[in-house]
C-alpha cells in the first residue's frame, strides 16, 4: 500500500511540474512580444517609426520625399502578427488597414496593406533599419 501510495504521489508531483513548465515555456515563447520599436524602411525611401509598450504599438509614417509624417496610426503585436491602422494627417482623411508578418529573425515583416473601404489590397514589406 505505501508503494502504491509513492507511486501516485510521484505522479501527482510529475504532473504538476510538467503543467508547471508548460506554463513557464508559454510565458516565455508567448507572454513577451517581440520588440519592434525604431525605424522600419519601405521599399520606396518612406519609413515608419514604431513605438512599443506591451502588446500595443505607435506608428508614424514619414513621407520619403517630404520627409514629414505623414501617416499616424496603432497597432498590436500577437505572436509574429502585427495588425496595424494608419490614417493620414494632411488632405483628404484615408484610412489604411493591414495585417504584416514578422520574419523569424525579427528584421524584416511583410503582408498586405489596403484602404479601408477597397476590397483589394497591395503588398507592403518593411526592414529594419540599421
Amino acid at each position: 500500500m505505501p508503494e502504491r501510495l509513492d507511486r501516485l504521489l510521484a505522479a501527482d508531483y510529475l504532473g504538476t511540474r510538467d503543467r508547471v513548465c508548460c506554463c513557464g515555456q508559454s510565458y516565455f515563447v508567448y507572454g513577451k512580444p517581440l520588440e519592434l520599436s525604431g525605424q522600419w524602411m519601405l521599399s520606396d525611401g518612406s519609413f515608419w517609426v514604431v513605438l512599443q509598450d506591451g502588446r500595443r504599438l505607435t506608428i508614424e509614417e514619414t513621407h520619403y520625399d517630404s520627409k514629414q509624417v505623414w501617416k499616424r496610426g496603432a497597432g498590436t503585436v500577437d505572436g509574429r502578427r502585427v495588425d496595424f491602422f494608419l490614417e493620414t494627417i494632411y488632405g483628404l482623411p484615408r484610412r489604411y488597414e493591414g495585417t504584416l508578418t514578422v520574419a523569424s529573425d525579427a528584421r524584416s515583416m511583410s503582408g498586405v496593406v489596403r484602404e479601408s473601404n477597397a476590397e483589394r489590397g497591395a503588398a507592403v514589406a518593411l526592414t529594419r533599419a540599421r
